[in-house]
């Protein structure tokens, strides 16, 4: 008889007395001297937060907010949340946005972006020339410009505001931040789209010490007042109109419709 399947996990473990989380003893350790952002981080096996980067993260969180439910993945939700179920709404956004090209997981698309940018660019100097050689590289060998382009507008304000934000508290000599502002320049001239919200809150992670998949998750987290806000509105309101469409507001437009030759009669004899 073979043996049973162990399935091994570095996360957790509950114990009598306390609990253990990536090492660290919740009670012991934890409890009263790690603030939520660390605990998150802690959990994704991410980086250690320091009061800068919770200023970075907080300014990060209010710059996302988009909460419109015409807009996805918000309009996702409210569809979910007009039967009276709020979770169920959360959770339909949730689901939608895994790699989806719309939206919070547009972030760690746009981090990969980047890092696969700097490492194109390797030992050269980062300057415009550069960006773009290795941006152009990068295309050719067949990837997508990710973390640049907004619907409709010819700026993001999200990201430009963002970005101010960041000039008012120092947070501008990162890494990722230097390679996103020239990206973004390369971005006008290439794709004739400018760096987007995605692109600026993937650098900021980046230079955080996140890596792609954690910054496509955080991309949900941050903008979760966004999604709650629609979940319980939605739920509140459960407005018919959204679960059936009247009759009176739906009209055929396209060819007449044919009979089927079985529903024309045939000639006798």
């Amino acid at each position: 008889m073979s043996d049973r399947p162990v399935l091994e996990t570095t996360l957790a473990h509950a114990e009598w007395n306390d609990h253990i989380l990536r090492r660290h003893r919740i009670f012991k350790d934890l409890l009263g001297h790690c603030d939520f952002w660390n605990l998150l981080s802690i959990a994704m096996n991410g980086p250690g937060i320091d009061e800068a980067g919770l200023a970075v993260i907080h300014r990060i969180c209010v710059s996302v907010t988009a909460a419109d439910p015409r807009l996805p993945p918000m309009k996702i939700v409210r569809l979910a949340s007009c039967y009276g179920g709020t979770m169920a709404a959360i959770g339909a956004g949730l689901v939608y946005q895994e790699d989806a090209s719309i939206g919070t997981w547009t972030a760690g698309r746009a981090a990969q972006f980047l890092m696969d940018i700097a490492a194109e660019i390797g030992d050269q100097e980062m300057t415009p020339s550069s960006v773009e050689r290795s941006m152009r590289a990068l295309i050719s060998k067949g990837a997508k410009l990710a973390g640049c382009g907004v619907p409709a507008r010819k700026e993001d304000e999200r990201a430009q505001a963002l970005r101010h934000a960041m000039v008012e508290i120092g947070q501008v000599g990162g890494d990722f931040w230097m390679l996103m502002n020239i990206a973004d320049g390369v971005f006008r001239k290439v794709a004739r789209s400018p760096i987007n919200i995605s692109g600026v809150v993937a650098a900021l992670f980046l230079d955080l010490g996140f890596n792609p998949r954690q910054i496509a998750v955080l991309g949900m987290v941050i903008s979760q007042a966004a999604f709650i806000a629609n979940a319980l509105e939605g739920a509140e309101q459960a407005p018919e109109v959204l679960r059936k469409i009247p009759d009176e507001w739906i009209a055929y437009q396209g060819p007449a419709p044919r009979p089927s030759p079985r529903a024309v009669p045939r000639p006798s004899g």
